[in-house]
């Protein structure tokens, strides 16, 4: 079932929207966490349940990286209803951000992705369940990187992870 573009739960789910991008293009760790809900969940790369509220080291970390946000945007799409209840809302998000390469450099990192997040609604409000990124596309300095070479991605986060380790085993 469609949601209708100005009905309550489409409006409500916008809002939600344009605080991501004011939370992300202010580099506001806080405003980004309260986005998907006091609910938020995805599921893992192994299956497994994640919170939201529990990722704000990675996000402290990626926030940090970002020395400049030349844009950060978000349209909403579409928003439907599936069959277990949940609003799933299909979204564009277009960045341009400045941050440093593996090579401490500056580098401009763009990004063009077509998302998607399911969305349950509890007494508390929406909180997302799930996400996916059926398309991406992510660009430094004009070169395609994936998932691997981004340098505010995952895999960098754990390689800060692993330095942070031997720095701190070193110290003992």
């Amino acid at each position: 079932m469609d949601v209708l573009p100005g009905s309550r739960d489409w409006s409500e789910l916008q809002h939600r929207y344009h605080r991501c991008c004011e939370a992300c293009r202010n580099h506001d760790v806080d405003g980004f966490l309260a986005w998907p809900g006091p609910e938020g969940t995805f599921v893992r790369d192994d299956g497994s349940l994640g919170r939201w509220a529990d990722t704000r080291p990675f996000w402290q970390w990626r926030f940090a990286q970002i020395l400049a946000v030349e844009r950060f945007d978000i349209t909403v799409q579409k928003i439907t209803v599936d069959s277990d209840g949940l609003f799933v809302v299909d979204f564009h998000e277009v960045s341009s951000i400045m941050v440093r390469n593996a090579d401490g450099d500056r580098a401009t990192r763009v990004a063009d992705l077509d998302n998607r997040n399911w969305w349950r609604r509890t007494p508390d409000g929406f909180s997302i369940v799930n996400g996916a990124e059926p398309h991406t596309r992510r660009t430094l300095d004009g070169v395609p990187i994936d998932d691997a070479h981004d340098p505010i991605g995952f895999a960098a986060w754990a390689a800060h992870q692993q330095r942070n380790l031997r720095v701190a085993n070193d110290d003992h």
